[in-house]
């Protein structure tokens, strides 16, 4: 072949040992590949036609792992292998159109990746400039397909080329229609919680208003006028916050298990004033002489419309190259009821074939899933509804322990012993999924399927804590598991006390291993003789220390980080304090400042946690950066200046100009150890049974970094060898995610 003129091409082919040459000039190769490219493309339509015939997903998610090992497994520099990635991208996101797909995902660049060396992120952020400009170009695949493309993530973090060149290609694309391009930068999915849990506390800071008074965009209100009257206010303090008035549970449908409303009121003092200000213990301003207003409550529901990905809906499959099955931080909060495809090819390998099964596994399961959705069965139970078991069959059980037991255990210890020589899991999650499948399957009645998964559950807990684990957790009850049928949840309840009151016996295995169990989740939600029997069983049980056992009942991760949230908030409103103040609840009285108190016309102290919410741990410096800009409390005759930052955090207070006292601020260690989970460390392994890759609103925030095991076994089948191969997969990745822990 000559490529020197890059027109001519030479070929050869062998008959009977003589070799015959012919060339190929440029017109015969483009008339060559267009033949090709026809040909090619009538074979997709056939085949996606085919595929329509089912369920075709709105919304696929890629985690494009593996460019770096195709380039050293190739001997490429690493730029290659992102070139190379780039273009299986193309190639990819074509498919996905030509399929129907409406929204394609890409996790390009994780804000954990600026910690790669700066080398490497200098490389990526060209390579990224240089790929967007290319989607502006009217051959791009983009503007073909009348592609809308969005940037999603933290923006201010990337270089200012790159930043301008995204903005340029959203602005470039915004009135395309057909379909919707998303693109993660700089981005997280825990940075992506917080920044809408601040975006939702600075809306709804800006909906609350005092009659005649005036309100500022950071939620401060002045010069309120109330009465007829303002002569007079020694102390008016309007605290306004979103830490007691954040309800997570009205999206769940579990409203009328909240907290409920609190009843104590402060009395705000004046000299001559005729207004009484009832101020709730949630520091919103709730009636003022008679009710004027009702504060907006701020729901799950203003969260999500704030996140990044409110573009687009939840991604209906998630598919990540490599073989790896961790999330990565990636999506978590979407990805609840998203299966989970993981295969082992390489980002660059990925094609056409990996495509199509992975619609075909989402067309197998789809009717399930709907189902599921509509009945609100996302979270799965194995202790959570288990028949009666009968005298007969603890005779058998017995029996078979005597005969067997010894054999047993010499045999599972000496199995342990081989697997103790590579790292043995800390903790173990399990997703208890099909007791019901596995009655229907054997046509055994539906509490038969129950009692078997107890079983099942007893037998992997046994062999967890002789294995060494530390910490065990599983999936019992869902808060979505409440929109079942009333006798049903009823039922389920019954069976739960019966079966948490099983567990003090003496006999129990629980005690004879000096276990602690610990109930997770929203135990307000629970019947009371329920609650009742999972308090007793925690504090029966709280001096054990061998091991820890988590049920997680009336529990989603959604409600845990809203849980968290609330409770972060309000211990920060609580560390606040004021020189020679008194604080209740975070409302502030009786401030004396400067030795001087008459003479203040207006003093507002806004305290709040919206704008303070520090989430990205490793990325301060990349911020949103210092606020400059301060609002002067107005005074007659005082001597004391307050600086009162524009996100609402009284920062300094100075008195004579010297700095008396700095606010702290929340932060996401804050948020993750209000957390249900912060009983026991991030879970090594996540096992669903099934073959199930989704989460089901379990440990989301927990599981950034952890691989899912979906072996096809329905629970009642899940044994020690499944068991051992999850552990033996997690020994051969360990030196790899810890490696990646490191960097994160």
């Amino acid at each position: 072949m000559d490529n020197g003129d890059g027109r001519l091409y030479k070929f050869a082919y062998v008959i009977d040992g003589d070799a015959y040459f012919f060339t190929m000039d440029e017109q015969s190769r483009v008339a060559t590949n267009q033949t090709y490219e026809g040909l090619a493309s009538f074979m997709r339509k056939c085949l996606f036609s085919v595929l329509s015939v089912g369920p075709i997903p709105a919304h696929i998610a890629f985690i494009m792992d593996g460019n770096r090992r195709y380039a050293k497994r190739w001997n490429l520099a690493v730029g290659e292998g992102h070139k190379a990635g780039y273009w299986c991208v193309m190639s990819l996101l074509r498919y996905c159109l030509e399929m129907g797909v409406k929204y394609v995902t890409f996790y390009a660049f994780s804000i954990d990746n600026f910690k790669r060396p700066p080398d490497e992120v200098q490389l990526l952020m060209n390579l990224l400039q240089d790929k967007i400009e290319e989607m502006l170009e009217k051959k791009s695949y983009v503007n073909q397909f009348g592609v809308r493309v969005c940037f999603i993530g933290n923006l201010k973090l990337l270089s200012e080329p790159v930043r301008v060149a995204a903005e340029k290609a959203m602005k470039a694309t915004v009135n395309n229609s057909k379909a919707v391009l998303i693109i993660c930068l700089a981005y997280t999915s825990t940075d992506e919680i917080v920044h809408a849990v601040e975006e939702s506390c600075k809306e709804k800071m800006n909906e609350v208003q005092v009659p005649n008074g005036r309100k500022v965009s950071n939620g401060v209100i002045h010069r309120v006028k109330e009465g007829g009257k303002v002569n007079g206010v020694t102390e008016t303090y309007a605290h306004i916050s979103c830490n007691n008035n954040f309800d997570g549970e009205a999206a769940l449908g579990t409203s009328a298990h909240s907290n409920g409303n609190s009843k104590r009121v402060e009395k705000v003092k004046r000299e001559n004033g005729t207004v009484n200000h009832a101020v709730a213990s949630s520091g919103f301003v709730e009636e003022s002489g008679k009710q004027q207003q009702k504060i907006p409550q701020l729901k799950l529901v203003d969260i999500e419309k704030h996140m990044y990905m409110a573009v687009a809906p939840d991604p209906d499959i998630m598919i990540r190259s490599s073989g790896e099955t961790r999330l990565s931080n990636f999506l978590l909060w979407q990805t609840t009821n998203c299966p989970l495809y993981s295969p082992a090819a390489l980002w660059p390998e990925l094609g056409l074939w990996q495509l199509v099964w992975a619609v075909l596994n989402f067309q197998r399961d789809h009717y399930y899933m709907e189902k599921k959705k509509k009945q609100g069965c996302v979270g799965f139970s194995g202790l959570d509804s288990l028949d009666h078991t009968t005298m007969d069959e603890k005779s058998f059980v017995a029996a078979a322990n005597k005969t067997f037991g010894r054999l047993t255990t010499f045999l599972r210890k000496c199995l342990f012993s081989v697997l103790s020589v590579g790292p043995i899991p800390a903790h173990i999650a399990f997703i208890m999924d099909g007791n019901r499948r596995y009655a229907k399957r054997r046509n055994l009645p539906v509490g038969e399927g129950h009692k078997a998964g107890y079983w099942a559950l007893m037998s992997l807990l046994r062999c967890c804590w002789e294995m060494g684990v530390k910490y065990v957790t599983v999936y019992a009850f869902s808060i979505d598991n409440f929109k079942r049928s009333p006798e049903e949840v009823q039922t389920l309840m019954d069976l739960l006390q019966e079966k948490i009151e099983g567990l003090l016996d003496k006999e129990s295995y629980l005690n004879q291993a000096g276990v602690r169990v610990c109930f997770i989740g929203n135990l307000k939600l629970l019947s009371e003789p329920v609650r009742a029997a999972a308090e007793n069983a925690m504090k029966a049980t709280a001096n054990n220390s061998k091991a820890v056992l988590s049920i997680c009942v009336a529990y989603t991760s959604t409600d845990e980080i809203v849980h968290a949230v609330e409770e972060s908030c309000k211990e920060k409103m609580d560390e606040i304090q004021v020189p020679n103040g008194r604080k209740v609840n975070g409302v502030i009285h009786g401030v004396e400042e400067g030795r001087k108190v008459n003479g203040v016309t207006e003093t507002d102290v806004h305290k709040s946690c919206n704008n303070n919410f520090d989430g990205a741990a490793g990325t301060n410096e990349a911020s949103n950066g210092k606020i400059e800009r301060v609002d002067k409390v107005k005074k007659e005759n005082g001597t004391v200046d307050h600086e009162v930052a524009s996100n609402g955090l009284v920062e300094e207070v100075k008195v004579n100009g010297k700095q008396q006292h700095e606010f702290p601020q929340v932060k996401l260690v804050d948020v993750e150890k209000h957390m249900y989970m912060a009983v026991a460390p991030d879970p090594d392994i996540m096992i669903r049974t099934s073959g199930e890759t989704r989460l089901s609103n379990f440990l989301l925030w927990q599981t950034s970094c952890c691989p899912l095991e979906a072996p096809a076994a329905l629970w009642p089948e899940l044994g020690l060898w499944h068991l051992v191969w999850a552990v033996l997969n997690f020994q051969r990745t360990h030196h790899y995610l810890e490696k990646k822990k490191k960097q994160v």
